[in-house]
């Protein structure tokens, strides 16, 4: 069994359009494949049936109790693992031993490849597909942030690997949603290759609203446009993965600690502005995080709550200065601590 899980601290970079028409080709070329979603959003989920046609043992959140789930057979080959809204308690309250988990269940299943789609960000859940794949593979658009963000991945892989003894290896980077005749997309190109070594860049992925005509159609490409020029650049990819295979990774002599000092150089080349502009971008992105599951949290919480209480909350929010959703969320996660 293989492993791969597709992970990217950025936002709308394609990971699950990616894992979707990859698992799909994997599946139609004969291997016996399992997608799991570990995302809340359940866009994998989405991608491959209605959710509500899912059984109830075929959710992703039983890899976190030690009942062992039923994946759903999507065709001949291929099987899922789906998610819910309900996954979303794990990655609120999710610990270490919870995090391990999912490694030990997945391997006790008989699927020759395994893909795991991830959540944006260095969540507990991310940190769960990271503990049980083999591999991962991480999807960047051709944005200014791009080799930032997988420097930001690497040194999280570097934290746990120390902490943990062992780290998942990067099979590679895909820049994806790629206009190839701009200058931003051949500068992110090129700076991928040199942080990343020419051996782990996978290739490029062109920009196309094919990839949402797949998630509707709920066709992979390879089926609803065989001719298109993304259909064959994925096809492309696959071919060379399972060609090539696990011997093409262990011929890698780049070091997680290697890749941390390379990228490093790289973003020293990046301007100053640029720099900046990133560090700020990023601060955004946690705060939007942290909002949203603030946002899930209390549309959950306030529905059970008195009336009065939530009066008292949102006069405390006025008293204080704060908003009503952080109240909420700092409640919840102090109840779920307890």
């Amino acid at each position: 069994m293989v492993v791969i899980a597709f992970a990217s601290l950025k936002g709308g970079t394609g990971k699950t359009t990616l894992t979707y028409n990859l698992a799909s080709f994997w599946a139609d070329s004969g291997r016996k494949v399992l997608a799991v979603d570990f995302d809340p959003q359940g866009n994998l989920t989405f991608a491959f049936l209605p959710p509500e046609s899912l059984p109830e043992e075929a959710y992703t959140r039983w890899l976190f109790s030690r009942k062992s789930p039923q994946p759903f057979q999507v065709s001949e080959n291929l099987w899922l693992l789906g998610s819910d809204n309900k996954l979303s308690s794990w990655d609120m309250r999710g610990t270490s031993p919870d995090l391990f988990l999912p490694s030990q269940l997945i391997r006790s299943l008989p699927f020759e490849l395994v893909l795991l789609d991830t959540p944006t960000g260095w969540r507990p859940l991310t940190r769960a597909a990271i503990f049980s794949c083999d591999y991962l593979v991480v999807p960047v658009d051709p944005s200014p942030f791009a080799v930032a963000g997988i420097v930001q991945l690497v040194e999280g892989l570097v934290e746990l690997s120390e902490r943990q003894g062992k780290a998942a290896e990067i099979l590679g980077v895909i820049v994806n949603l790629a206009e190839e005749h701009t200058r931003i997309t051949q500068k992110v190109i090129a700076s991928v290759k040199q942080l990343m070594s020419e051996e782990r860049f996978l290739g490029v992925l062109s920009k196309s609203v094919r990839v949402k005509e797949t998630v509707l159609e709920r066709k992979p490409l390879h089926v609803l446009a065989p001719q298109s020029k993304l259909s064959q650049q994925i096809e492309e990819i696959a071919k060379s993965h399972r060609e090539e295979g696990d011997e093409k990774v262990r011929k890698k002599k780049d070091t997680l600690s290697e890749l941390e000092e390379r990228g490093a150089k790289v973003l020293e080349q990046l301007e100053p502005k640029r720099r900046k502009a990133f560090r700020t971008a990023k601060q955004q992105a946690i705060e939007t995080e942290r909002q949203q599951e603030g946002s899930e949290m209390t549309a959950k919480v306030t529905v059970r709550m008195p009336v009065d209480l939530v009066k008292a909350l949102k006069h405390r929010a006025i008293d204080e200065g704060r908003t009503f959703q952080d109240l909420v969320t700092e409640a919840v996660r102090k109840f779920l601590e307890q």
